[in-house]
C-alpha cells in the first residue's frame, strides 16, 4: 500500500479512540486495512474510512498494530509505503517513508472480527450532514457520563409528526432540538458513538438506517455502525410548557458573567439569579468570596423572581445555542428555567438548586 503520510496519519488518528486498550481480543487493538478502507472496532461500534490517496496496494489487506500509530503520526511529510507478507507467527510488515525503514509484526488480517452489519432494515432516511451534527452538538452536554440509568447516557433521535428529534438528559438537565424531516422512528444512540460522529467531520448527506439493534451513518467516504440501547425514552415533551416570566439577554455576556462567578465557586456553592426591571443581578457568597455582577437584559420582566442555579450546569446549556440572545422563561424559584432561540427550534430546560 502506498499512500500520503498526511491522509493516513490523519485518519488513524480519528479511528484510535474507538480501539480498545484493554481486550481478551488482540485483533481489535489494531486498524484493519481491506478494500481500501480502514476499520476500526471494540464490537460495540465499527467505523469505515475510505482512503482516497492511495496510488498503490489497493487490493492489500492487514492489520495495523496499536504500537504504531504514534510512529505514522511522527513521520515526516511524503508518501508512506507498507508491505506485508505472511509468516507463521501472523504477518511480517515492513514501513517505508523517505529515508526511514522499520519492520514490524502483526496478526493476520483473518483474525479480524466480522463486522455485524444490518439485518432486516425497519427504517432509512438521509439528512444533510450539517444538520444532524449540529442537532446532535445541540443536546449532547444534557448526556449523562455516568448515571446509573442507561437510558441517561444516550441521545434519543426520532422521527414523528415531520420532525427529526434530538434529545437528552441527565437529571439536571434537558435538552432538544428538532429539524424538519419525514419518517417514523425511536431509538436510543449511546454518548460515545454521538461523540465519534462528531468526531469524523461528516460532510454532504447521511444515509441513516437501523435494524433495531444496530444503527448505521454513512456518507460516501465514512461509515459508523454502533450498537443501539432498547428501551423507552423518557416522555419530554411535556416537560417543556410554557412559563409566564420571560427575560432576553445577549447569550455571550451571560456566558461570560457565569464564568467570572463559577471561577469563585468553593464546591458546590450555587449562584443567586435576582431578576428585577430590565436586570438581572448574579450573587455568589461563600467563605472566601462575595460576588456581584449585574447584566442588563433586553426587555423587563414581568414579576421580580429570585432563583438559585448551579453555574456551570447553566453555562454548558446556554453554550450550546448559537443565537445572539437566550430566552429564558420561568415561573418559581423551584420550578426550571426554560431556555429558547429566536433562531431555532432548540429549547433547553435546566433545574434550579434551592437557596436561603
Amino acid at each position: 500500500m502506498k499512500i500520503p503520510k498526511i491522509e493516513l496519519a490523519a485518519k488513524i488518528g480519528k479511528l484510535k479512540a474507538i480501539v480498545p486498550k484493554k481486550t481478551p481480543m488482540a485483533a481489535l487493538q489494531t486498524v484493519l486495512l481491506k478494500d481500501g478502507c480502514l476499520i476500526a472496532s471494540d464490537m460495540e461500534m465499527t467505523v469505515q474510512v475510505k482512503l482516497e490517496g492511495i496510488s498503490a496496494g489497493l487490493e492489500e489487506s492487514f492489520l495495523i498494530p496499536e504500537s504504531m500509530f504514534q510512529l505514522i503520526s511522527n513521520l515526516p511529510s511524503g508518501d508512506v509505503e507498507i508491505t506485508a507478507k505472511e509468516i507463521e507467527a501472523g504477518m511480517e510488515m515492513e514501513l517505508k517513508c523517505g529515508k526511514i525503514r522499520n519492520k514490524f509484526t502483526s496478526l493476520s488480517p483473518e483474525v479480524y472480527p466480522a463486522i455485524k452489519g444490518l439485518e432486516n432494515v425497519k427504517f432509512e432516511i438521509e439528512v444533510e450532514a450539517e444538520k444532524l451534527l449540529a442537532g446532535i452538538t445541540h443536546v449532547l452536554f444534557a448526556v449523562d457520563d455516568g448515571s446509573g440509568n442507561q437510558l441517561m447516557r444516550t441521545l434519543n433521535l426520532s422521527c414523528a409528526n415531520g420532525y427529526l428529534n434530538f434529545k437528552g438528559l441527565d437529571g439536571h438537565m434537558m435538552a432538544w432540538d428538532k429539524v424538519p424531516k419525514e419518517g417514523q422512528f425511536d431509538i436510543n444512540i449511546p454518548k460515545r458513538t454521538c461523540q465519534q460522529i462528531l468526531n469524523m467531520d461528516l460532510q454532504g448527506m447521511v444515509n441513516i438506517t437501523s435494524d433495531g439493534s444496530t444503527v448505521r451513518f454513512e456518507t460516501e467516504y465514512i461509515m459508523i455502525e454502533s450498537r443501539l440501547l432498547n428501551g423507552e425514552f423518557f416522555k419530554t415533551d411535556q416537560l417543556f410548557q410554557d412559563m409566564p416570566l420571560t427575560a432576553a439577554v445577549n447569550r455571550k455576556a451571560f456566558v461570560e458573567s457565569l464564568n467570572r462567578a463559577n471561577l469563585c465557586r468553593l464546591d458546590n456553592d450555587p449562584i443567586k439569579l435576582n431578576f428585577s426591571g430590565d436586570k438581572v443581578r448574579m450573587e455568589l457568597i461563600n467563605s472566601r468570596n462575595d460576588y456581584n455582577e449585574e447584566i442588563q437584559l433586553n426587555d423587563e420582566v414581568k414579576e421580580e423572581l429570585r432563583i438559585g442555579m448551579d453555574p456551570r450546569l447553566l453555562m454548558a446549556a446556554i453554550k450550546s445555542f448559537d443565537s445572539e440572545n437566550i430566552y429564558m422563561e420561568m415561573q418559581t424559584a423551584r420550578q426550571p428555567i426554560k431556555l429558547l432561540s429566536d433562531e431555532s427550534d432548540m429549547k433547553a430546560i435546566v433545574l434550579p438548586v434551592a437557596i436561603k
